[in-house]
């Protein structure tokens, strides 16, 4: 029996006349020219404005965030394929060369991390992310300072496997503030978020916080007014995922306060300081999917009401500071664009002000960051897999943003316009979904929904694959999306299989499972008549001796176990895709795409879930009605063979595929069933 739907989430959004950013054609630099004679007080600010990549032959890594920092010169680091490992990748400035940076690596090494920046008071820029070794993770930082990349060297260390580090500098200071989970290897439960501070050549003592209900994820870090840390995350308080904040004072970690207290999951949290003022967002859920949602606070025991920025779903946003306003960054799911859009909001005394469209973007996070000189950046990947990065000083209001049209969905298909048997499929995913392989570049392939379609046409002579997958999304985002995806393409039947880019980033699998369950939900309140298949996601194969005994993978194995759950609660038919990859390195082209003949395999899973489903829809042979496939349904088919609709000889319970001919088609599905009782409708 599938699920109830949940009680709405209700938000009341103040929409205040405010300064917005705007997007353009060309890139403007922070240091752009003014018109000469023009006194300083009367220049007008510089918007932020859509780019030209910076880097053509740059390639992210589907599902990761690029990091920006503007300092002097703005710098840009990404996660990029190298030589089969994930490695940070960075440039400085527009025609900057892009530099491999951190320590040197060993072929058995996991590669790094998505890497995070920061800009130190000293104007420094730092950039760090996390390397994998064998069952280790530790973090590791370089700095561009004096117009050079200074050597590579260890980051702060807490526990094994530390990672998801996130960097904040105050104003002034040379120091740099960490936060990062550490765990236990072997022990999940034990997951610990840590902090430290840039100390001469080192790094001072690792501080365990306080711990909650939950494993924490997604850090994120400010520095206060007072010159002192603020870290932000997500966790369970025992029924969900919360937003919890902690800040250090007089040597201690305050205990953990709860930002977000419902009954739906908060998560991926981002916190900034402006001008004496916190500022934290995220993205809750709500009826229509996770939307971006803000709260502003003196202090971390004193904040005004939640406000929410939008009620159309958004993925992970950004909070930073402009001018010492608050702002909010996040990306739209609009069915016009089909990775989103990037979106902001500024504050000012008014309240927030209208929500200003800046540039289509994939389904990869993005980063955006403002410098103490008014310098904003902005680090996105574009559709085509490049690099995106523009750069401004201020929001402005202008007429070049561009707005995607409204669209409205279709209302669900009524039970009568159904056919009989199901003839149109949406795969509906992330980067697997969409086919993405490397052998030995990383490119796109029929992926799976190739061999499905033919699999299919083979087996009742039709059926048609639509390609809803979009790359790097997370199940966040897919809860958003997936309605207009059914609205948009009205599929028989959904072909669901997304979580790997949640499980890379640390999200709690119950936060994951819940997500899929919601997208089985709303896939039927689009269209009743759908058929959901819910997939068990592929496994993970690490790099070096781990393979498929990596970590990530035990993670994977238990949110595999509570989707069979899911499943039965929601009314979905469950398709195993993790058994008949793992163990087969040979059926993956990286660490989390399959190969060619791995995809085949996962159409084959799907197509031996979807193959009985698609025969129970016929009659099964039974051509006379006598509730068994026999002797005299044969002849009787033999009679009218070869014959279309309209002819004497067509009989319209011959045509068992219900095509409009009887053929070998409708010959093959009798004799699958030949000798069989039907069983009663």
């Amino acid at each position: 029996m599938r699920a109830k739907g949940r009680a709405p989430l209700v938000a009341v959004v103040s929409l205040v006349s405010a300064g917005a950013l705007v997007s353009a054609g060309a890139l403007v630099s922070a240091n752009a020219p003014i018109v000469a004679g023009t006194p300083e007080a009367q220049r007008g600010p510089q918007p932020l404005e859509q780019a030209t990549p910076w880097t053509p032959e740059a390639r992210p890594i589907s599902g990761t965030a690029p990091t920006v920092a503007p300092a002097d010169v703005t710098v840009v680091a990404w996660l990029e394929s190298t030589n089969g490992l994930p490695r940070v990748w960075a440039t400085v400035g527009s025609d900057g060369v892009p530099r491999n940076l951190g320590p040197a690596v060993s072929s058995a090494s996991w590669g790094d991390g998505a890497p995070i920046s920061v800009v130190a008071g000293d104007g420094s820029v730092w950039v760090m992310a996390a390397r994998g070794e064998g069952n280790a993770q530790d973090l590791w930082f370089q700095r561009w300072a004096a117009g050079v990349w200074q050597q590579p060297a260890p980051g702060p260390f807490g526990r094994q496997r530390n990672h998801h580090p996130a960097a904040a500098a105050g104003p002034g200071s040379s120091h740099v503030w960490v936060t990062w989970i550490g765990q236990d290897e072997g022990n999940p439960a034990g997951a610990t978020l840590f902090a430290s501070r840039s100390a001469g050549f080192g790094w001072t003592a690792a501080e365990a916080l306080p711990r909650t209900v939950g494993a924490p994820m997604a850090p994120s870090i400010a520095i206060d007014r007072s010159g002192l840390p603020v870290v932000t995350w997500a966790a369970s308080d025992g029924v969900d995922a919360e937003i919890w904040v902690s800040a250090r004072r007089n040597g201690r970690w305050s205990t953990p306060r709860a930002l977000s207290r419902n009954d739906v999951p908060d998560i991926t949290p981002s916190i900034a300081a402006a001008d004496g003022q916190l500022v934290v967002t995220w993205i809750a859920y709500a009826d229509q999917g996770y939307v971006p949602r803000v709260v502003t606070g003196s202090a971390v025991d004193a904040w005004n009401e939640i406000v929410t920025l939008s009620a159309t779903p958004g993925g992970r946003p950004v909070a930073v500071v402009i001018e010492g306003r608050p702002a909010v960054f996040w990306r739209g799911l609009e069915e016009s664009a089909p990775g989103g859009t990037i979106r902001s909001r500024l504050r000012d005394t008014g309240g927030w002000g209208e929500a200003t469209v800046l540039t289509p973007a994939s389904g990869s996070p993005f980063a955006v960051a403002s410098g103490r000189d008014g310098g904003l950046a902005l680090a996105w990947i574009r559709g085509d897999g490049s690099l995106g990065v523009a750069e401004g000083t201020s929001p402005t209001p202008g007429e070049s943003s561009p707005r995607p049209a409204a669209t409205e969905a279709p209302e669900p298909a009524a039970d009568a316009d159904v056919i009989t048997i199901p003839q149109f499929f949406t795969g509906f995913g992330d980067s697997i979904t969409n086919g993405v392989l490397l052998d030995p570049e990383r490119r796109t392939s029929p992926g799976y929904l190739g061999p499905l379609q033919s699999m299919l046409r083979s087996l009742v002579g039709f059926g048609t694959l639509f390609n809803a997958g979009i790359d790097g999304e997370s199940t966040a985002d897919g809860v958003g999306r997936i309605a207009r995806a059914i609205a948009a393409q009205d599929p028989d039947s959904i072909l669901i299989m997304e979580g790997t880019i949640d499980i890379l980033s640390e999200i709690d699998v119950e936060v994951i499972a819940f997500n899929l369950g919601s997208m089985v939900q709303r896939s039927y309140e689009q269209k009743p008549a759908i058929h959901a298949f819910l997939a068990q996601i592929p496994p993970r194969l690490d790099p070096g001796p781990e393979g498929f005994d990596g970590p990530d993978n035990d993670q994977i194995d238990s949110l595999n176990a509570m989707l069979v759950e899911v499943a039965l609660a929601e009314g979905a038919t469950l398709v195993d895709q993790n058994t008949p990859i793992d163990g087969q390195p040979e059926l993956m082209s990286d660490h989390v795409h399959p190969s060619a003949a791995g995809y085949q395999v996962i159409a084959e899973a799907w197509f031996e879930a979807i193959r009985p489903v698609v025969l129970a829809a016929t009659n099964r042979g039974d051509v006379d009605g006598s509730d068994r496939t026999d002797g005299l349904d044969l002849v009787l088919l033999a009679l009218a063979f070869g014959s279309i609709t309209g002819e004497p000889r067509y009989t319209k319970s011959a045509d068992i595929n219900a095509d409009g001919i009887i053929d070998g088609f409708d010959l093959a599905i009798l004799v699958e069933f030949f000798g069989q009782s039907v069983p009663a409708s």
